[in-house]
């Protein structure tokens, strides 16, 4: 299953992953994956599944996480990075001054229907 395989080769770059939404009682150093959305194809002879993939960090995120994360997921058949930007967001942490650094990057596999 997909969504398996993702989370195998994210743990691999950390170990705090989760589908969704994290643990509440989470530290604030983990990585969230989940689906996107699905794109019928233009021969409706399959889909794109299109997955998120965001690295929140206090502070900041380390350089280089991105691009770790990029190459194991295309170790996945079939999966690549989709053709948007990667997005930055920032959150205060709840009852403090701590900046919550957020980066989302898209991923995309043709699927058959």
């Amino acid at each position: 299953m997909i969504l398996k395989e993702i989370e195998s080769k994210l743990k691999e770059v950390e170990k705090a992953v989760y589908y969704g939404l994290a643990d509440e009682r989470s530290k604030w150093n983990y990585i969230v994956f989940s689906r996107q959305k699905a794109r019928c194809s233009q021969n409706k002879t399959g889909d794109t599944m299109y997955y998120s993939v965001a690295i929140v960090r206090e502070n900041y995120i380390e350089e280089g996480i991105e691009g770790k994360i990029i190459k194991k997921l295309e170790e996945i058949p079939g999966m690549k990075r989709a053709q948007n930007d990667i997005s930055y967001s920032y959150v205060k942490k709840p009852n403090t001054n701590v900046v919550i650094e957020v980066a989302e990057i898209i991923f995309c596999k043709a699927v058959k229907i």
